[in-house]
């Protein structure tokens, strides 16, 4: 029996795994283990919830395939990640009390930032909904199932690298407990191999076109804008990825600490989470730099050979996980509840200017991935499920734990 197209069993068991976070994080208040027992405590936690599903499937409590429970194994600790950082955030907007607050003193005391309570919101939240859609999408065989696990990997590890060095080159002390977000670094990149593994490619097709063959600049573009197989999202797609870019080259050079004048203005007037103590911002815009800018590029370079490569898709759903996780934590100090972390603009103007541009660079690379998802060849399952959704694999034969 099943329950929103997972075994029930098997979502009872995610369910259960994520709300002990709560009995759990109120004993450890309770309790005020020192500094060096929070690490050991987040550690058992943290390997113990695999060794639960296993056994669980083990005993016969849990039907489903093989690879069915080793995404559960893998998601698990995630999933109790995920209602950890919800308890984080709406404490820290005074919405709870007394859950951890021994953890954002003496484990990671920059979860307290603004930057800490979005981003704890953002795994509370997106990431937790993303768990199960990549759940119900790999059990169901939908072809979503890849571009869901590289976008999951965008905005997880993008999260992960900004948070842990972000913290370590910051105004705020380093307790052992950053040693748990680093166990989160390697799983992400198993799961991205294990994803990549199980699917296949379609070949590439590059649409060929020549200058000679046109008598002027206008009209080769109206003769290559028939080659695409929608002219009017090509170029909104090649403008809006063009403009990203520019913003992104403007973000990186406000935190480099350009002297120039009109940089150093919008950086005090406009770009104001830039200019703030903690150094996660910064750390973002170096992310921006070394994975956005490539991703950016290769969209633009794909768009202008108008290449149908199946790695478009997955390279737009990256960025647009990417572009995800640092424009929320971006734009949080500005959403916070807190009057004192607060952030006021000295101008309407500004106010206008910040929000516009902010949400076009959250949006614009997520209709670019929407539009590559559905005009361009994707990455699709090596097999098709049988009607027992149980989905296979083809270099191994995948069996239940209820036929053995």
């Amino acid at each position: 029996m099943e329950t929103l197209g997972l075994p029930r069993n098997l979502v009872i068991l995610l369910l259960l795994i994520t709300l002990s976070a709560l009995p759990i994080s109120r004993l450890f208040q309770w309790w005020s283990p020192p500094t060096s027992f929070i690490l050991g405590g987040g550690l058992l936690s943290i390997l113990s919830l695999p060794i639960v599903v296993k056994a669980c499937a083990v005993a016969g409590f849990i039907t489903c395939s093989k690879d069915l429970l080793h995404m559960a194994m893998l998601f698990s600790p995630f999933l109790f990640a995920s209602s950890i950082d919800m308890v984080l955030s709406l404490e820290n907007d005074g919405l709870l009390a007394n859950y951890m607050a021994f953890y954002m003193k003496d484990g990671e005391q920059y979860l307290m930032t603004p930057y800490g309570t979005a981003i704890c919101y953002w795994d509370g939240a997106v990431h937790f909904a993303l768990y199960w859609a990549m759940l119900y999408s790999f059990n169901n065989g939908k072809d979503c199932f890849r571009s869901l696990s590289v976008y999951w990997f965008g905005t997880f590890f993008s999260s992960m690298i900004v948070l842990i060095i972000g913290a370590l080159i910051g105004p705020f002390p380093v307790y052992s407990a950053i040693i748990l977000n680093v166990l989160y670094i390697f799983v992400p990149w198993y799961y991205l191999w294990w994803v990549v593994s199980s699917t296949t490619s379609h070949k590439t097709v590059t649409v060929p076109f020549s200058l000679s063959s046109t008598g002027s600049i206008l009209r080769w573009l109206f003769t290559f804008s028939c080659c695409g197989p929608q002219p009017i999202l090509f170029y909104v797609a090649y403008l809006s990825y063009f403009l990203e870019l520019s913003a992104l080259g403007l973000k990186i050079t406000i935190a480099l600490g350009a002297n120039r004048e009109i940089i150093q203005y919008i950086g005090s007037a406009i770009e104001k989470p830039i200019s703030h103590p903690h150094r996660f911002n910064h750390m973002a815009m170096m992310v921006f730099l070394f994975y956005g800018v490539p991703c950016t590029v290769y969209s633009l370079y794909c768009l202008l050979l108008n290449m149908k490569t199946p790695l478009l898709v997955d390279v737009s759903m990256l960025f647009a996980g990417l572009t995800a996780n640092m424009q929320v934590t971006y734009i949080g100090p500005y959403l916070i509840r807190k009057p004192e972390d607060k952030l006021e603009f000295s101008n309407t103007s500004h106010w206008w200017i910040f929000w516009i541009s902010n949400w076009l660079m959250f949006i614009v690379p997520h209709l670019f991935a929407l539009y590559c998802y559905n005009f361009y060849p994707s990455r699709r399952s090596k097999t098709s499920p049988p009607s027992s959704k149980i989905v296979t694999r083809s270099r191994s034969k995948l069996t239940t734990y209820k036929d053995k």
